[in-house]
């Protein structure tokens, strides 16, 4: 099972850009089902703590809403996968992210992205800024 959840961390990142494209472009998030298709009707998505006003975010619409408000902000968003780590139902997914907001200020942070999944989707997701703090979070330690 941890493989697979690797091949579905691996598609959720590489069809991202897709659902980005859509909802930039003024379309709508559902113009890139193979990436929606990925995720559990009830999603939980927690934005990272340390973000000002962060929230928790749950179901394909409200993640929706999430997608929409980096995408209303940024004019690029650059999201690199370093590795897929599996651990049980959990994919740790230590990123390289890139942002160039609409007001010209350019963002570059190192975020792991940790994936839980079941029965073939993601049901789970949420990021740190601290590597160590991604692996405490599924019971590893650096």
């Amino acid at each position: 099972m941890s493989q697979e959840n690797v091949e579905l961390a691996r598609r959720a990142y590489a069809t991202t850009a897709a659902a980005v494209e859509a909802l930039a472009a003024g379309g709508d998030a559902s113009d890139a089902p193979e990436y929606w298709d990925l995720f559990d009707t009830n999603v939980v998505i927690v934005e990272i703590a340390e973000l000002p006003d962060a929230a928790t975010y749950r179901g394909l619409d409200q993640m929706r809403r999430w997608l929409q408000g980096w995408v209303d902000i940024f004019d690029e968003i650059s999201v690199e996968p370093q590795d897929f780590v599996p651990v049980g139902d959990f994919v740790l997914v230590p990123t390289r992210q890139r942002f160039h907001s609409k007001t010209g200020i350019d963002v570059e942070q190192d975020i792991t992205q940790v994936l839980q999944f079941r029965d073939g989707r993601v049901i789970y997701a949420t990021g740190y800024r601290d590597k160590a703090n991604a692996l405490k979070a599924v019971g590893l330690e650096e």
